[in-house]
């Protein structure tokens, strides 16, 4: 398994203490090898399991040369599917890496749907992040919502619809995270029911002491922080379609809906069982044992 340190604990949570699996840090293991070293290191196992999309073509042709047999799995998220569409480059390669037998999935439907139109056919396989609990806790007093907006990418994720939606709900409260608030907006120009409160140590705790969680990027896959929200039953305003979610088009959408949900206030109690069940540990790892097993 190849992919970035953060999702470490999601995979090592589906090998299950198998010992003939491992996953290699893009950041450290994987990047401090020369090619050579790569396909050596591959070339002891049996399947490649990417999840990540920057691979090169001199990567896959050195792993290939030293183990033929080698079988080679492609596992795209929200972004990494950005990465391939592009340039034109990409899709040529990856198409040629499915003529080489890769097999390709992607961790949320829409993303299956974007590559297929870029003529990569893949399947959907969802990935979480870690095994998920029953985080559910009384709803506050005080309606709230809490938004996820990483610090330098205001304009990806909209930050511009929530303070919209603050100056037009000003008995809202608002917690933007994991952002400081020294870039995308002016100081003078935030409603003063909007807090800026960094990276959290337990973000689940966090979405628990809100009634909504936002998250409005302009493209997405399937994230951890929208199940992680469900897993606490609470409301989730996203840009994109899911169980149990509500989606939010423009700044209009957003309002109409927080104003329904403020005069609803009511948990998800809905959200929280349809993740539970359908994104647990277990129900997800005969799924990639299988995938591992056919590919």
């Amino acid at each position: 398994m190849v992919g970035y340190r953060h999702f470490r604990p999601g995979f090592l949570a589906l090998f299950g203490g198998n010992p003939d699996a491992e996953y290699a840090d893009k950041e450290g293991t994987w990047d401090r090898m020369s090619r050579k070293q790569r396909a050596r290191y591959a070339g002891r196992f049996d399947l490649i399991h990417y999840f990540w999309a920057k691979v090169t073509l001199s990567e896959i042709l050195r792993i290939k040369r030293r183990r033929p047999g080698i079988r080679i799995i492609f596992h795209f998220i929200g972004s990494d599917v950005l990465i391939v569409g592009e340039k034109w480059r990409r899709r040529v390669e990856y198409g040629l890496y499915r003529c080489m037998g890769a097999r390709m999935f992607a961790d949320d439907p829409s993303c299956v749907l974007e590559l297929a139109e870029m003529g990569l056919p893949c399947r959907w396989l969802p990935f979480v992040n870690g095994p998920l609990e029953d985080r559910e806790r009384p709803l506050p007093k005080s309606f709230s919502a809490i938004a996820y907006v990483p610090k330098n990418n205001e304009s990806f994720y909209r930050l511009d619809w929530i303070l919209e939606a603050a100056r037009r709900l000003p008995d809202i409260r608002f917690t933007v995270f994991p952002n400081d608030g020294a870039s995308g907006s002016r100081e003078g120009d935030r409603p003063p029911n909007v807090r800026f409160a960094g990276r959290l140590e337990d973000v689940p705790e966090a979405m628990a002491g809100h009634s909504v969680f936002l998250r409005l990027p302009r493209h997405d896959g399937l994230p951890s922080t929208l199940l992680e929200a469900l897993s606490c039953a609470r409301q989730v305003i996203w840009t994109h379609s899911h169980p149990f979610c509500h989606r939010a088009r423009d700044a209009e959408e957003l309002i109409r809906l927080l104003k329904k949900m403020k005069a609803e206030n009511r948990p998800n109690r809905g959200g929280k069982s349809h993740v539970l069940k359908t994104y647990s540990i277990d129900a997800l790892r005969p799924q990639y044992e299988q995938i591992w097993r056919a590919c």
